[in-house]
This record gives structure tokens, C-alpha cells and sequence, in this order.
């Protein structure tokens, strides 16, 4: 089959046509898009996980200003050196123990506040250690901040597809750390 130079062009026009239209839209579009670009709340790509990051540092912020322990700066740096050594090896693990130093930090002031009040301290759960802080008028209005730490380290833990940055898992800690803090008072 022979193709005359018509029809060749016809043909290359049609292959050409919706690529070209998708890249001078683009083009005409970059500042509105570039606008856009920070009201994403998710966007997954191969190993990038943006939610996370933002959720992470939502609650930081939060906890910086609202937790009973003020700290003029609040960045990886005051973590513990193991936890700090485990962000860098490992960000899930160093997110898996940070929740861990959380649920023993919650058992041991419930049990500090039960013995306070004269009662033997028993085995206390972390979900009776729970109900324990929600009714301490010193404690309780930070409670509020665990429901979100405990489904970041969810999805750290469990999401088979999920990777993040060190950065982002020293924020983690960091944030677990400075509740941690605030039960020991």
C-alpha cells in the first residue's frame, strides 16, 4: 500500500493530536495547577506517600501548641539518640516504637493516678489506661491526640505499599516523645 504525502500528514495529525492537546493545555494551565498542587491531601507515587507527611505535621503543630509541655523548638533533634539512630535506619520501626513508648507511658500514669487514690494498682490495660487519663482534669484534654498518632502508626504498620521519609518518622517520634513527656509530669 503506498501512502501520498496527503495522507501521511492526515495520518500524523491524528496520531499527534491528543498528545499535543494535553501538552498545550498543560502549558496554558502551569500557574493554576502549581496553585492547586498544596490543597492535595493524598497523592501516592510508587513509594511516596504525601498524606502521611501532612498528617504527621498537622499533629505536630497541634500538639507543639496545645500539649501541657511547651517546647520553643519542636524538630527531630530532642529525640531520644536510639530513637533518633532508628529513624534513620528504619522510619516504620522507629514509628512502631514511638507508639510503643506512648502505650507505656499512658499504662504508668494510669497506674500512678489508681495508687494515688489509694486503690491497688492491678494489671491495667492500655484501653482502661485510657478510660483512667480521660478522667484526669490534667491529663484528659491531651488523650485527644492519641486517636490520630494510633492511625498514623496503623498505617505505618500495617499498609503493605507504604514507605516515608526519615523526616517524616522523626516527626512521629518527636510528636510521640512530647506526649510521652506530658504523661510524666
Amino acid at each position: 500500500m503506498n501512502m501520498d504525502g496527503t495522507t501521511f500528514s492526515v495520518d500524523m495529525i491524528k496520531a499527534l493530536a491528543w498528545p499535543l492537546t494535553t501538552i498545550v493545555l498543560a502549558f496554558l494551565l502551569r500557574e493554576p495547577l502549581k496553585a492547586l498542587i498544596p490543597l492535595i491531601t493524598r497523592l501516592k507515587y510508587k513509594d511516596f506517600e504525601l498524606e502521611f507527611d501532612r498528617k504527621v505535621e498537622e499533629l505536630r503543630n497541634k500538639a507543639a501548641d496545645e500539649l501541657p509541655i511547651k517546647t520553643t523548638e519542636y524538630v527531630a533533634p530532642a529525640l531520644p539518640a536510639p530513637m533518633a539512630k532508628l529513624v534513620i535506619a528504619s522510619p516504620r520501626a522507629a514509628i512502631i516504637e514511638a507508639w510503643r513508648l506512648v502505650e507505656l507511658a499512658v499504662v504508668k500514669r494510669a497506674r500512678r493516678l489508681i495508687h494515688g487514690r489509694g486503690d491497688e494498682p492491678t494489671k491495667v490495660s492500655f484501653h482502661e489506661a485510657l478510660r483512667e487519663l480521660e478522667n484526669d482534669a490534667k491529663i484528659g484534654p491531651s488523650v485527644q491526640f492519641l486517636a490520630p498518632l494510633r492511625r498514623l502508626r496503623n498505617q505505618a504498620a500495617h499498609a503493605p505499599e507504604f514507605a516515608l521519609s526519615s523526616e517524616s518518622a522523626a516527626d512521629y517520634a518527636a510528636t510521640a516523645c512530647h506526649f510521652v513527656r506530658t504523661l510524666e509530669d
